[in-house]
């Protein structure tokens, strides 16, 4: 049977609306959603973002900072008019000023993300990107991301470890080797209080172990990290162990602690790494003697993720490894 012309025309055109109000639905839909990730995400989560810029061109007055839209970056004093990616000048490092325009970010948590990138002029020498953190971290980068004539793009990009507090990193490009390197432009994107909410729940769940040491025990504790700052390496045994009490899941446990680890990143900083010895009679969760040790020590979770497969593979491993947050 035909249709006639005029129904066919009208079920095109509620079919045409359907469409169309269903269009509108889902724009409005995404909308919505990218203003509650843009404006009301970031009020609820205290996520907060914000983005550093050097081009190189304004000094302080006294010479020793580069100054761009009111933000100070250190060694101004490598200002270099000889080459520029941007305006007139850039950042030389040489020999005998390795250390290139630097940028301090204070009061880093837990959680908070930074990314830095900035252009670079090799042509006479070798140079690199560095982030450095007070918890023990340091990672650069010499491998570019883009090439635009002359010069070259560095990006790096690193997370503050779950835990870590009032955190000071170091974003700066440094010179390796040759003569001469320049950089221009940097740029460094600082998000803070992404993983707040996610940290939080992370650490509720670490025991907290507190190590409870006597004055003389402590000074015996320092005098051996000093000893081995100075020697490069720690060498200790039964003789260097101090009496200590760990107070860990509402109870006090009677122990003996020394330091642990040859290598001195168990050192650095207030999280040293201890080898316990539980006094006899007493133990913490089965265990009689076991080690902590700071998580960057064992690059965080890479230990984990390693002996988890060699335990999948049915192969030896001491899989005991967990994670606490400590007070010593």
């Amino acid at each position: 049977m035909k249709i006639p012309s005029n129904i066919r025309v009208q079920e095109r055109r509620r079919r045409f609306a359907g469409g169309g109000k269903a269009i509108v639905f889902l724009l409005l839909l995404a909308t919505a959603f990218w203003l509650g990730r843009r404006f009301l995400w970031p009020a609820i989560s205290g996520r907060t973002e914000r983005t550093l810029f050097c081009d190189m061109e304004e000094l302080s007055a006294d010479g020793r900072e580069f100054v761009s839209n009111g933000q100070h970056f250190y060694n101004g004093n490598t200002q270099s008019d000889e080459h520029a990616f941007s305006g007139k000048f850039s950042s030389k490092c040489t020999p005998q000023q390795k250390f290139g325009v630097t940028a301090v970010l204070p009061d880093l948590q837990g959680g908070d993300m930074v990314e830095a990138r900035i252009w670079r002029r090799e042509g006479e020498g070798q140079g690199a990107l560095v982030l450095e953190g007070d918890w023990g971290y340091w990672e650069s980068v010499n491998e570019p991301v883009q090439k635009r004539g002359a010069w070259e793009l560095l990006e790096i990009k690193a997370t503050v470890p779950l835990g870590t507090r009032s955190a000071v990193m170091k974003v700066y490009p440094y010179f390796k080797s040759g003569t001469a390197v320049w950089f221009d432009d940097l740029r460094i994107r600082l998000v803070q209080g992404a993983h707040k909410m996610a940290e939080q729940s992370v650490l509720d769940s670490f025991p907290d172990l507190n190590i409870q040491l006597t004055e003389q025990g402590y000074q015996q504790l320092s005098a051996k990290r000093e000893e081995a700052l100075r020697r490069g390496n720690l060498i200790s045994g039964k003789a260097d162990l101090v009496p200590a009490r760990l107070q860990v899941d509402g109870q006090e446990i009677p122990a003996k602690v020394r330091l642990k680890g040859d290598l001195l990143d168990h050192l650095q900083g207030k999280k040293w790494s201890f080898r316990i010895l539980c006094e006899p009679g007493s133990n913490w969760r089965g265990m009689t003697v076991f080690s902590i040790h700071n998580a960057a020590s064992r690059y965080y979770l890479d230990e984990w993720i390693y002996h988890r497969l060699l335990l999948d593979e049915g192969m030896l491993t001491t899989f005991r490894l967990a994670f606490t947050k400590t007070d010593n």
